[in-house]
């Protein structure tokens, strides 16, 4: 009982020593909260930093509270509380007591009487005895600091603008890689052929694990842009594949016989193809084997001159082989069988070549809608960069790459197969494609496209009066138009009578100028035709065709524009 007491009577002195240590490890603790406190709000000037109060606040919080819980949770031994008693009059009476505390010995008994009594003296004046610590020091010391905290958050903070940046073209990006997700499940959806599907897929893929790391809106542009010229590419390599397949099907309707099929090959309509191949095969079983001899002449004539291109393969070779087959038909010993066999393979890969050009007019909108729209996400934050000094690359400048593509998507620059058929008196090997007949636009049209496209040269002086559409393609300024005008003709080209009407029919695209910014508007020379006066072709080509150079010289166009009128340029040149 005796050895209980003694602990007893040291209770009170442990919990004054307690609380004056969780005092002393408090004001510690908030003197280093308010030093990390000081340094977080120094740095946020260096260093772009969000909610610099706010960490600044809870620095010190954290300080206070972890000091308290470090000098409260921590127990006060007994000899650390005897140690203070003994400090005073009792000379290390308490302390011997402590120790010999299990002693039953006369003199052990004797000497915890004496330390209880200099314990219960010692808890009369406990305050007085153990004192509080000043808090003059700590409260000049947390003063200062406090004030020093005050004068970082309340002067202007130039990395504060910084930081908000960052953030928001932080949460840009997530947004774009969110779409980018968005995309790839349509593309899942579409019905394209697995080859192109998985380009497609891939470089989706490719910019959807870049826009995952962590990237600034400058390198998401970069890469944003890696994506749209890769879709843009395919989308140009899908209609030149279709112009092909259109060019073959228009040297296939001068034969009469391969008309009905070649019409319903370029308009992309399998059952009419499959009747006009039944009846192309039911009238050649018919002919005579002169007319065999010829009909196999035209079809090699038309394998030659069929344009290169890995699709057309198979059917060059079909033709080929049909070729030959009428040759041999003519033979008196010749087995219909076989020839049949070459007419039937010969469909088959007629309707093949339908196929593919059905999943390629599908490849070429899917690309270019994707790419426009990868486009239409990023001209906004590159308009933002470039407002604030900062520009991303000329693909996304005014009149630069996405620019053309977003401006392009809000006019259908696709058509699929048989949609819009070419004119009686369209140039062999005109194409009612996607793009065709597109001029070189710079978005600065004025009169018959002397700024803005190049376009045809005027109604053909022959049998028959030309029906086309030039339009120009340009990202200009947003009062751009493109250059209109009537085809030239499939008669004589030695005169051209300037049309009084520029009415005609085609694939029309308008620029609609970049999504943002007033643009600029530029007004070309005059038009160098006069209203009804004849003149030579070969004068009105190279006039039109030196206003489209200048236009591209004032406003340079991505690469599978500059094609499109080079190819353009091509088809209506001069005959010789």
């Amino acid at each position: 009982m005796e050895r209980d007491r003694l602990s007893r009577l040291l209770v009170p002195v442990k919990n004054r020593l307690r609380l004056v240590r969780s005092l002393r490890c408090t004001w510690a603790g908030t003197a280093a909260g308010l030093g990390a406190s000081l340094l977080a709000l120094g740095t946020a000037r260096l260093i772009p930093m969000l909610h610099e109060p706010f960490l600044a606040v809870g620095l010190v919080l954290l300080g206070v509270v972890a000091g308290f819980l470090y000098g409260f949770l921590r127990s006060v031994p007994d000899e650390a509380a005897a140690a203070v008693v003994d400090k005073g009059e009792a000379q290390d009476a308490v302390s011997t007591a402590l120790q010999y505390r299990a002693s039953d010995s006369p003199i052990a008994r004797i000497q915890r009487e004496e330390a209880e009594t200099y314990l219960n003296r010692f808890a009369a004046t406990l305050k007085e005895n153990i004192r509080l610590p000043s808090l003059l020091r700590p409260m000049l010391v947390l003063a200062g600091g406090a004030a020093a905290a005050a004068v970082l958050l309340l002067l202007p903070n130039p990395m504060h603008d910084q930081a908000l940046k960052e953030a928001e073209e932080k949460q840009w990006v997530q947004e774009q890689d969110r779409q980018v997700q968005e995309m790839k499940e349509k593309l899942k959806s579409a019905s394209l052929p697995e080859p192109a599907k998985r380009n497609m897929e891939k470089e989706l893929n490719r910019l959807d694990e870049a826009l995952d790391r962590p990237k600034d809106a400058r390198a998401a542009l970069e890469e944003m842009e890696k994506t749209m010229k890769e879709l843009d590419k395919q989308a140009e390599n899908s209609e030149k594949a279709i112009q092909r397949t259109q060019q073959l099907a228009e040297e296939m309707k001068k034969q009469a016989s391969l008309k009905q099929a070649a019409e319903a090959l370029q308009q992309g309509r399998s059952e009419e193809l499959q009747k006009a191949l039944d009846s192309f095969a039911s009238q050649v079983m018919k002919l005579s084997p002169e007319q065999k001899e010829a009909l196999a002449k035209e079809l090699e004539k038309l394998a030659q001159q069929a344009p290169g291109g890995e699709e057309l393969q198979p059917l060059k070779e079909a033709m080929k082989e049909t070729a030959q087959g009428l040759k041999k038909a003519g033979s008196p010993d010749a087995d219909p069988k076989e020839l049949q066999e070459q007419l039937e393979k010969l469909g088959e890969q007629m309707k093949l070549a339908a196929q593919e050009l059905q999943q390629n007019a599908q490849q070429l909108a899917l690309a270019q809608q994707q790419s426009a729209q990868l486009a239409q996400m990023g001209l906004p934050m590159a308009a933002q960069l470039a407002a604030a000094g900062t520009p991303a690359s000329a693909a996304w400048s005014p009149g630069g790459l996405a620019g053309a593509l977003a401006a392009n998507a809000g006019a259908g620059s696709a058509s699929p197969p048989g949609g819009q058929q070419p004119s009686a008196s369209a140039p062999p090997g005109s194409s009612p494609a996607p793009g065709a007949g597109a001029g070189a636009g710079a978005g600065s049209g004025a009169g018959a496209g002397a700024g803005a496209g190049a376009s045809g040269a005027g109604a053909g002086a022959g049998n028959g009066a030309g029906a086309g559409a030039g339009s120009g393609r340009g990202a200009g300024g947003s009062g751009a138009a493109g250059g209109t005008g009537a085809g030239t003709g499939a008669g004589n080209r030695s005169l051209v009578t300037t049309p009084r009407s520029l009415e005609g029919s085609g694939n029309v695209q308008s620029d609609q100028g970049p999504v943002s910014g007033p643009g600029q508007v530029e007004k070309g020379g005059p038009a160098p035709v006069v209203d009804g006066v004849s003149r030579p072709y070969e004068e009105v080509y190279s006039e039109y065709a030196a206003e489209a150079k200048s236009s591209l010289d004032r406003h340079p166009l991505p690469q599978n524009m500059q094609n499109r009128v080079r190819d353009y340029f091509t088809e209506i040149q001069p005959d010789g």
